[in-house]
């Protein structure tokens, strides 16, 4: 990387430590017009049993029903918006958020309403929101109450037993469990000092915000960060055939993949956008462009403190689905074989520092990156991430494959209309790795 490159990389952070064990975190971008606050903590299926499987997601929905200071969704709502500003909270198998993004002149003023949401939600209107989960839920499942939901069915499948097998959302019969006490219980866990950590990004004076974060959150329970056993060892080719009479099926090929601190992890984050890194990637240019056998096909990387899990994700017609599996096989074979040619990688490592750079232009983007990399305990730099990624080689490239892309680490859902015909088939695809 050239010295003119890693300069467009360059951004400046300060960053503070509470005495209670809060990490906060300020980025000054001059040059955009929104800021953000974004809380990034431990949560979600991960740190859940199996009997409250669900609450962490029903808490975030919980965080938006009031405050104190703002007694009902509604003003909670208008509180924000009049100003300018917008409040998102989210939740995935192992980290929940709770994100604010306003106009930069606007934001000082709303750190206070947005640490009461943190702190104090009152989780009024428990019954209410209730029923809003529960419609959630419901687009999982069919008619008979079976999960057709293709990305909890290979979550479950790639981590049978462990919390990041299970459904985010929870269950039905969990959701009529979660009680007043019970949220109260969990929130106290999960909304604490040692368990999270918050950055300020935007046309921000950096000093100043973080001053604005200790007067509100420095008397924040210490609490302790949420632990996690590690996934089991996946026993591998797995396949799960879920019939449902729509009109295509929905296809999920998954590897376990490297976590985030193994050393094939900047490898595999480079597979990935070899399959799926837009219209000229081989995913698509392979199976829609030249074939057409689907409207769209994709591939993601979702890396763990101590796993990962790559997805190839396709619909396509009944008929179809062997012949999508076979050009998945054999796009995923060919890479492992053969590895990538030298443009190809070249322009994968030019994509991924040219998407680094965009988000110097977003806030949102730029506070999650940051989070992210705080909670691992590594600099936010994207000087050095992209240093990390571009050199990463074709020998690289092919050994990682080569070790994680085989039949032991591999599983498959199918969610349609198939025969038994059609369902040996797929097994038949899937040896092929």
């Amino acid at each position: 990387m050239t010295n003119s490159e890693s300069s467009e990389l360059h951004f400046e952070h300060v960053e503070r430590t509470l005495p209670n064990g809060l990490r906060l975190c300020a980025v000054n971008l001059p040059h955009v017009h929104r800021a953000v606050l974004h809380a990034q903590l431990a949560a979600g299926s991960r740190f859940e049993t199996e009997s409250d499987n669900g609450i962490s997601h029903f808490l975030e929905h919980m965080l938006y029903r009031g405050t104190p200071s703002h007694p009902s969704a509604h003003e909670l709502a208008w509180a924000f918006e009049r100003q300018g500003g917008s409040l998102d909270a989210t939740t995935a198998c192992d980290t929940g958020t709770l994100s604010l993004s306003a106009p930069p002149d606007q934001l000082p003023g709303l750190v206070g309403a947005f640490a009461e949401v943190f702190q104090r939600p009152r989780f009024d209107g428990i019954d209410i929101e209730r029923g809003i989960v529960r419609e959630e839920i419901l687009e999982t499942l069919d008619d008979d109450g079976k999960t057709i939901d293709a990305d909890e069915l290979i979550r479950a499948l790639m981590f049978d037993g462990h919390g990041l097998g299970r459904p985010i959302t929870g269950t039905l019969d969990h959701l009529e469990t979660f009680t007043l006490s019970r949220l109260c219980q969990h929130h106290e866990a999960l909304y604490c000092a040692a368990n999270g950590v918050i950055v300020a990004a935007g046309r921000i004076d950096a000093g100043a915000m973080l001053d604005e974060l200790q007067r509100h959150f420095e008397a924040l329970p210490t609490g302790r960060p949420l632990t996690s056993s590690p996934p089991p060892h996946y026993g591998g080719q797995t396949c799960s055939y879920v019939r449902n009479a729509g009109s295509q099926t929905d296809l999920r090929l998954a590897f376990r993949a490297p976590g985030q601190d193994d050393p094939d992890q900047a490898a595999m984050e480079v597979l990935a956008r070899l399959l799926d890194d837009g219209m000229s990637s081989r995913l698509y240019h392979r199976i829609c462009d030249q074939l057409g056998l689907c409207y769209d096909v994709s591939a993601g990387y979702e890396t763990y403190s101590d796993s990962g899990l790559v997805e190839l994700r396709a619909e396509t017609s009944h008929e179809r689905a062997a012949d999508v599996l076979s050009e998945l096989v054999g796009i995923v074979v060919d890479l492992r074989e053969q590895g990538p040619d030298v443009d190809e990688l070249r322009a994968t490592h030019n994509r991924f520092r040219w998407q680094a750079q965009s988000l110097l232009d977003e806030p949102e983007a730029l506070a999650e990156y940051v989070a992210e990399t705080l909670r691992r305990g590594k600099s936010p730099s994207l000087q050095q991430r992209c240093a990390t990624i571009g050199a990463v080689t074709a020998d690289d490239v092919r050994r990682a494959a080569q070790r994680w892309w085989t039949a032991g680490f591999a599983g498959l859902v199918a969610v349609g209309n198939l025969s038994k015909r059609e369902r040996s088939a797929l097994d038949q695809m899937l040896d092929e790795l």
